[in-house]
């Protein structure tokens, strides 16, 4: 649940020219935590004062409730227009931008949008052919990549090393290159194709490993690193690709659910490394496949760099709609992109909020 609200706030708080900073930084703290869970598991050898020492700082979350503003764009889409205004202008204190008095009551949001948002469910993708698709199709994407990310940390003391606190180490090591790299690549070619390589790479290493012979133990291991890397890179830009394709009236909705399907192939995960059991390269070809089914479902998703979030449904039918399976990126800058929403009503010419919240 709190990996969803990050990701999900994360989206709304920045303008769409710095989801990519701020989804490489999120994760780049997630493979701290990595990092030092099989250190601490392997100072106190005993998975209760394991539990304890890994779940304890999650207590400090607690305090968010009174330092963590609410997404204003949340707060206007369900018609608290005083709290979003009020949290905008503490923003724009701290970030030194001048913003125009009464700007909000320029903004107009229908009773009927309010509504939509207030009892808004996934089960609405049904009417739309074109939203389901590209739901289902990040659904596979997510599926795909949870079972090999997990599949290969699972696997961490089988194709790294014998020890499976340092193989478990060395596989949260190898993410953050992994994090450091996607970052400029998210931000300069797209969501789309870097998922697809990335996803396509990971496969071959997978299924490379399988006929690798034994003698050349340091290329396998070598393979494994490079995989889990590539499967790193490519899932932090699936969290980017679900949360930008979705509407704001479901996007916590459409990422939870997403994540349930993730959890749900991460819990198959051991069962098919328990494959090994046979024949020790079933697991790895089995990821490498899932791999690049994962890759090859990307191409039925828009490409989302430096575009507006789309906040109903309507706006998300039309989103990305003339794009072909084999469309690069659009050549578009934060300076261009268009910034037109159907349910909003603004008498003034359009004026940008400091959160990127396009009026």
């Amino acid at each position: 649940m709190t990996a969803v609200c990050c990701a999900v706030v994360a989206v709304e708080m920045v303008p769409p020219e710095m989801h990519s900073m701020v989804s490489s930084v999120i994760w780049l703290f997630y493979s701290t935590g990595y990092m030092l869970l099989p250190l601490i598991a392997w100072a106190t050898r005993d998975w209760r004062l394991t539990a304890l020492y890994t779940s304890a700082p999650m207590a400090i979350l607690f305090i968010y409730f009174w330092f963590m503003p609410e997404s204003p764009r949340w707060l206007i889409t369900h018609g608290q227009k005083p709290k979003a205004d009020k949290i905008i202008r503490k923003i724009a204190k701290v970030n030194k931008i001048e913003i125009a008095d009464g700007l909000l009551s320029k903004v107009n949001v229908s009773e009927k949008v309010v509504e939509m948002h207030q009892s808004g469910n996934v089960f609405q993708l049904l009417h739309s052919p074109y939203l389901l698709k590209k739901f289902l199709a990040v659904l596979i994407v997510w599926a795909a990549n949870s079972a090999v990310y997990y599949g290969l940390s699972y696997s961490a003391g089988m194709f790294i090393t014998d020890n499976v606190y340092l193989g478990f180490f060395f596989s949260g090591l190898v993410e953050v290159p992994a994090y450091l790299i996607i970052w400029p690549v998210m931000q300069n070619f797209g969501r789309r194709w870097p998922t697809l390589i990335a996803m396509i790479i990971a496969g071959a290493f997978c299924c490379s490993m399988a006929v690798i012979p034994d003698d050349i133990q340091w290329f396998s291991v070598l393979l494994a690193m490079l995989a889990k890397l590539s499967v790193a890179a490519s899932f932090t830009v699936v969290y980017e690709i679900a949360a930008e394709t979705a509407p704001t009236t479901l996007r916590f909705l459409c990422i939870s659910f997403c994540m349930m399907v993730g959890s749900c192939s991460a819990m198959i995960t051991p069962h098919l490394v328990s494959l090994s059991y046979y024949n020790e390269n079933l697991p790895l070809i089995i990821f490498g496949v899932l791999s690049l089914v994962g890759g090859v479902a990307v191409l039925y998703l828009p490409e989302t760099l430096n575009e507006n979030l789309p906040e109903t449904i309507e706006e998300a039918e039309v989103f990305g709609k003339d794009y072909k399976w084999y469309s690069w990126k659009l050549k578009k800058t934060p300076d261009d992109r268009v910034t037109k929403a159907d349910y909003l009503d603004v008498t003034d010419k359009q004026e940008n909020l400091p959160l990127g919240i396009d009026l």
